[in-house]
């Protein structure tokens, strides 16, 4: 049995870490805020009660069973009688679940940061954890046909992976869409709510080695939640206005819309009921369930709650209820729809901060997925070869990974090539070669201070290795609890870096940065946590690999910079925020000369003070300036565009007009990058590690 399986396994001995479900007997609560005027033969909703308390977050009906997503576990409940479920079985993962789908006995969940966890539920009483595959960006949409597994990862498009094998999926391909929050097959296509373009992209996936974008759908809001039934497309939107819908005021975009599909290529646009308008930012779950009665739409629209819209004449839909959420009276806030199923008589609901709900309607229809011919050709695998005109040599792994991060320690490289586990590579006879590789489940970032590897593992924590003179790896310890002494779903290392002598920054990509203050000794070394922060969506890169000299780090985010002062291990590092220095999703900042820091803006480069609150200097402007930058020493800046593909190399010698020395496209989505021997070395995902001829 591989480490892989073994450690998964282990996972299934951790009690699942939140409410229990309530007995089905509970007593009904208020259904919250519901319109003055009802049908007259109150067919709509005749019921509703909580049944479970707050922590579920999505939910998939499966024949009699609904299975329900939280923080760190999946239920599993029986609803042959549908308004009364009944717990079956728990199974508990690393992460917080977004989407699930089920197939053929396998449940798939997209977790966002800690990517896709794939279970077996053929018995559904004793559910199990078989793998979990590392998504490219923030694995969002979930979906599944036969043996293909389809994640919608936001800025990065929609990603295809071969499940034959279920404890170790292998990435087929990835599609750059502009921003894929679900996803969903029918029939040898796959349809994706793009958010932020206001679009469904509509992919051929019937030969999966000859992927094809064949159309798209321009939304009148922001794109989201989609159904497929039969030739029919229904769409969700969210926030403001778009395409031919002009925006008159922030929060005018919410609805749903149908669209007949009967020509995949060709989708033509039936009709559109907007829902109240509302603005808030901070949870995006936009999400449309077509009841089995085809007639009957049940749209979650996050903080509005959910509606419901009689179709019987498509061309003219009625909202004839609605139902929100209880107002959180202690924050002054509402809560958010954030799931939505249907069986016989039975709308299931998820709220965020209040939990799950059941409704008695006599609308609602259990709608069976048919997912009609699975896609053909698993055995493809996209090849992300690097041109022959490039600025850079391509190392990639012996087995299929996304090269996520490199170290360098002399002449070579340690690599963590994310599930393809950890490698070693020189440059000999001027040609890139693995001299050796550890075996293990993940590597995500790795990390050097001294004679000490740090490298991230996943869920099985941060892994500390003493390097040897040989380049030999000897496993000092395993960190796990102390990445999140309280919450065990936030032991999670997805990256690691060693900004100064007295502390570690792990990443989970899902609780934010946790700062390790590092004790002990070099022969035995102790690690301390001391605080966790995040702000806006972390991913991996938006702080400063390095400190200033008085032990400030910088962290750069939508809503300001952050200074986190890492001087001292004696006090907590305690975050200050500026919100008039503010950067994007695809920006970032790097320890720069003179103990400054360089920030990327708007295609610009600046330059900050450590702690300070204002730009010192700012460049001109130059397409390529735009990413995350890095620097080492002397004048020249390595800046890696994540969500755009590209990589510039800069000259900052004259820093009011810095010279572009070359801008190059990539294939893979490249990481933060770094300098060795005076080189730029890139990790592309599974287009390689690059480094600089």
């Amino acid at each position: 049995m591989t480490n892989r399986i073994l450690v998964l396994l282990v996972l299934l001995a951790v009690s699942c870490r939140q409410e229990p479900p309530v007995e089905a007997t509970t007593k009904p609560v208020s259904p919250g805020k519901e319109p003055a005027e009802k049908p007259e033969d109150g067919a709509v909703i005749h019921s509703v009660r909580r049944i479970m308390d707050k922590g579920p977050s999505a939910l998939y009906v499966d024949g009699n069973t609904l299975y329900v997503g939280s923080k760190g576990c999946i239920y599993s409940m029986d609803i042959s009688n549908p308004i009364q479920p009944v717990k079956k079985g728990t199974v508990s993962f690393n992460g917080s679940v977004r989407q699930l789908s089920v197939c053929n006995g396998t449940l798939v969940a997209s977790a966002r940061e800690t990517g896709v966890w794939v279970f077996d539920v053929n018995d559904p009483s004793n559910m199990s954890l078989l793998s979990r595959f590392d998504g490219i960006e923030l694995s969002t949409g979930i979906d599944m046909a036969g043996d293909c597994i389809i994640v919608g990862e936001r800025q990065t498009g929609v990603e295809f992976v071969d499940a034959r094998n279920l404890s170790d999926p292998q990435h087929i391909r990835v599609l750059k869409t502009p921003e894929s929050q679900t996803v969903f097959y029918q029939d040898g296509y796959v349809y994706s709510g793009e958010w932020g373009e206001g679009l469904v992209t509509v992919f051929d996936a019937r030969n999966l080695s000859d992927i094809k974008q064949i159309a798209t759908a321009r939304l009148k809001g922001f794109g989201d939640g989609l159904w497929v039934s039969g030739n029919r497309l229904y769409a969700s939107t969210g926030h403001h206005h778009r395409n031919d819908a002009p925006k008159t005021q922030d929060g005018d975009g919410h609805g749903v819309e149908i669209w007949d599909v009967s020509n995949p290529e060709n989708p033509v646009f039936i009709s559109r009921t907007e829902f109240d308008i509302f603005y808030k930012s901070g949870a995006d779950w936009w999400l449309v369930r077509p009841s089995g009665d085809g007639k009957t739409l049940f749209c979650g629209d996050v903080y509005n709650g959910l509606y419901v819209v009689d179709i019987t004449d498509e061309k003219n839909p009625e909202i004839i209820y609605h139902w929100e959420p209880l107002d959180n009276t202690a924050t002054n806030k509402k809560n958010a729809v954030s799931s939505v199923a249907l069986a016989d008589g039975a709308v299931y609901v998820t709220v965020g901060g209040e939990g799950l709900y059941v409704m008695e309607s006599a609308r609602a229809k259990a709608s069976p997925r048919n997912r009609g011919t699975a896609p053909a050709n698993l055995d493809a695998r996209y090849n992300y070869t690097t041109p022959s005109g490039s600025h850079f040599d391509t190392w990639v792994p012996s087995r299929r990974g996304a090269v996520k991060s490199a170290a360098p320690y002399g002449d070579a490289l340690f690599v963590g090539c994310g599930d393809a586990g950890l490698y070693t590579v020189k440059r000999i006879d001027g040609k890139l070669t693995t001299v050796a590789s550890l075996d293990i489940p993940f590597a995500g970032g790795v990390a050097i201070e001294g004679d000490k590897l740090y490298v991230a593992r996943g869920h099985q924590g941060l892994g500390v290795y003493r390097i040897g003179d040989d380049l030999s790896l000897t496993e000092i310890t395993l960190l796990k609890k102390e990445l999140s002494p309280s919450n065990e779903v936030n032991q999670f290392s997805y990256w690691v870096s060693v900004p100064n002598d007295k502390y570690v920054v792990n990443a989970s990509r899902n609780g934010g940065y946790q700062f390790l203050a590092v004790g002990g000794t070099n022969a035995s070394p102790a690690y301390t946590y001391k605080n966790q922060y995040s702000l806006n969506l972390n991913y991996n890169r938006y702080i400063s690999e390095k400190t200033s000299t008085e032990g400030l780090l910088a962290y750069a985010t939508r809503s300001g910079l952050v200074w986190i002062n890492l001087g001292s291990t004696s006090s907590v590092p305690t975050p200050v925020v500026y919100d008039g220095i503010k950067n994007s999703l695809t920006e970032g900042a790097t320890l720069y000369k003179d103990n400054q820091f360089l920030l990327t803006r708007s295609n610009t480069l600046r330059l900050v003070a450590p702690g300070g609150s204002t730009i010192l200097q700012t460049s001109a402007a130059q397409d390529g300036f735009t990413g995350i930058p890095r620097w080492e020493s002397g004048d020249n800046v390595l800046i890696c565009n994540f969500v755009n593909r590209f990589v510039s190399k800069v000259n900052t010698a004259s820093f009011a007009s810095p010279t572009l020395l070359f801008k190059e496209e990539t294939i893979g989505y490249p990481e933060p990058g770094l300098f060795w021997n005076g080189k730029c070395v890139v990790p592309c995902g599974y287009q390689g590690l690059l480094v600089e001829k």
